[in-house]
Order: C-alpha cells, then sequence, then structure tokens
C-alpha cells in the first residue's frame, strides 16, 4: 500500500463549505503518478488513463490532512487496474478504481508491461 498526504486548500472549497467533489480526480492522479514513481522505483511508465470510478462516502473539509491510499487490484497484459481510498481524520471518504493501459512512448499505441515492471506493480497488489 502506498500512502501519499494532501493538504486541502482554501480554492478547493466549494459553495457548500466542503472540498469540492470535482478536486478529488485531481488529487486520485496526483496519487497515481506518485505511487508508480514510487512502485516502479522511478522507471518510465506512459500510460493513458481509460477507466475511472469514484463513490464519495463522506464530505471533506479544510483544516485536516486527507491521505490517499493507492494499491495495485490487477495488472494485465496491457493494462493496471488500481484502487485507491480517500480518508481524512480516520473516515474513509471516497474510493476509486483506475485502468490505466500502458502505451508505446514512440506511438502512443498500448504496449505489453515489461516483466520487470509487472514484479514490481505486483509488490504493492491488494
Amino acid at each position: 500500500m502506498h500512502a501519499y498526504t494532501i493538504k486541502p486548500r482554501v480554492s478547493e472549497v466549494n459553495g457548500a463549505g466542503h472540498i469540492g467533489n470535482t478536486v478529488i480526480p485531481v488529487w486520485l492522479e496526483e496519487s497515481r503518478v506518485d505511487f508508480l514513481q514510487f512502485a516502479l522505483k522511478g522507471r518510465k511508465f506512459k500510460y493513458f488513463l481509460a477507466r475511472i470510478e469514484q463513490d464519495f462516502r463522506k464530505e471533506i473539509f479544510l483544516g485536516s490532512d486527507v491521505l490517499i491510499k493507492t494499491v495495485t487490484e490487477k495488472t494485465g497484459t496491457s493494462s493496471l487496474t488500481i484502487s485507491q481510498e480517500v480518508w481524512q481524520n480516520d473516515s474513509l471518504c471516497a474510493e476509486s478504481k483506475s485502468v490505466l493501459v500502458h502505451i508505446n512512448k514512440k506511438d502512443n499505441r498500448p504496449a505489453l508491461i515489461v516483466e520487470e515492471d509487472r514484479a514490481l506493480l505486483n509488490q504493492s497488489i491488494s
């Protein structure tokens, strides 16, 4: 499991007084990028986001850090499914699943995930 901390900003608060639901996908992407850098030990992994699903469980407020937990759920031939949870003050606030498709740097087409990357990604399987 990879943990990433976010400090909510005033600009992310909506008119209802909590963090807007359009902010959460931005935080999840930031955490995904950090997760891949961590899991792959800095190795390059070019991808596109093919699918994302999110479930909002509880409001998030300004004033307390947010913890995003990320794990590999499944590695396919050219795709990677990761699960993420968004926590604030020991409460689960949102859950997400994302499918990333690994692409070739030269032509931006789907590419096989090499065995070394697969092994590194599978170390963080949930």
